[in-house]
Parts: structure tokens; C-alpha cells; sequence
């Protein structure tokens, strides 16, 4: 019990859950929803892409995608948040053959800012980030190679953040480099962990 207290302790110093709560993006209708709207009735792992035309977000996206039987079972809604615009949430969702998914965007960063995300040239760009893509093109997935603003902010990193009704964060991830994200067993772990908090 003790254990879980203290993960949830470490995970809310990153995350400004105020400002979270304060959160709204856009469906792909241009609907402004309320972050905190989605998990005040049962458990969200928001899934923070980097951008719209990102290879690691689409490899990212597909990971979690083909979980989302486990998170089904489990009762837990997904939510993929990128920060482009409408238009291109869209086409992400059609390329990526994810039409039952539910996409948000939020081009203002207040959702990313408030989840403690990375944010930064280097950061998106260094070296990690190089190896990465690479290994992800070595695995088929092709970057659009000229950016277009509407994919959203290139230097913005994501990450992964489960939320649970009465504002608990069960798991947080923060991308470190294009192409850093997790295997999904430590979030899967956390939604199945049992609640003493």
C-alpha cells in the first residue's frame, strides 16, 4: 500500500494535475473535450504522439493499438493525444487504420505541458532520436519528409500518462527522444494493480 502511495507521490511532482484537469483538446470534429471528462468515470491511458507525420508516432500508435483488448478487458478507455491540426488528426487516424480509435489534438501544448512532457530541439532531434527513426525505417515506417505545420509542434516529444477516476496517476512515461516509448507492461501492470490509495 505504501509502495503505491509513493509512486503516485513521485508521478504527481511531474505532472501539473491542475492544469491537466484544465486541459481541453479537439476530437476530429473539432468538439473541444475536457481531458479530465474522459477519466473521471474510469481509468484513460492518454497516448501523447509527437506530431502528426512522426514514423515513432505511428509506431507508437500501432503498439498500443494492437493492446487494446487488454485495455478493453480491463475497462480502461485509450486516448491518443497529438498537437496538429484537425485536419491532419484526420488523416493520421484514416493512414494509420485506427477509425475506432479516439484521436484529441491540442496545438496549444497545454495537455503536454501540464503531463511534464519533453519539449525541444535536441531532444526530438539528437542523436537518440536519429537511432531511433532509423530503427524504426529499418521496420517499414516512413517519415513525411517535409514538415508541414499542420502535423503540429516537430520539437515536442510524448509520453504516456494513466489516469484513474479521483484524479489518480497509476503510470506516467516521459518519451526522452523520438522513438522512446515503453513496452506497455508497466502501464498494463498499473491498471491491474489493486487500489489502496
Amino acid at each position: 500500500m505504501e509502495l503505491l502511495r509513493t509512486v503516485d507521490t513521485e508521478y504527481r511532482k511531474k505532472v501539473n494535475l491542475l492544469q491537466l484537469r484544465r486541459s481541453s483538446a479537439y476530437d476530429d470534429h473539432g468538439r473541444a473535450i475536457r481531458l479530465a471528462s474522459i477519466w473521471e468515470s474510469k481509468p484513460t491511458l492518454f497516448i501523447f504522439l509527437r506530431h502528426f507525420g512522426c514514423l515513432a508516432c505511428r509506431a507508437h500508435a500501432d503498439q498500443v493499438w494492437e493492446c487494446r483488448e487488454i485495455f478493453d478487458r480491463y475497462g480502461a478507455n485509450l486516448v491518443f493525444v497529438g498537437n496538429g491540426s484537425v485536419r491532419f488528426l484526420s488523416q493520421f487516424k484514416a493512414r494509420s487504420g485506427m477509425a475506432r480509435a479516439k484521436f484529441l489534438t491540442d496545438p496549444g501544448l497545454a495537455s503536454f505541458g501540464a503531463a511534464g512532457l519533453r519539449r525541444g530541439f535536441l531532444a526530438s532531434h539528437g542523436p537518440a532520436s536519429l537511432v531511433n527513426a532509423a530503427g524504426l525505417a529499418l521496420k517499414g515506417y516512413r517519415q513525411n519528409l517535409r514538415h508541414q505545420p499542420g502535423y503540429g509542434d516537430a520539437n515536442q516529444l510524448g509520453g504516456l500518462l494513466l489516469m484513474a477516476p479521483g484524479d489518480r496517476i497509476k503510470y506516467h512515461y516521459i518519451s526522452q527522444a523520438t522513438g522512446d516509448f515503453p513496452s506497455l507492461d508497466a502501464a498494463i501492470g498499473a491498471l491491474t494493480a489493486p487500489d489502496y490509495l
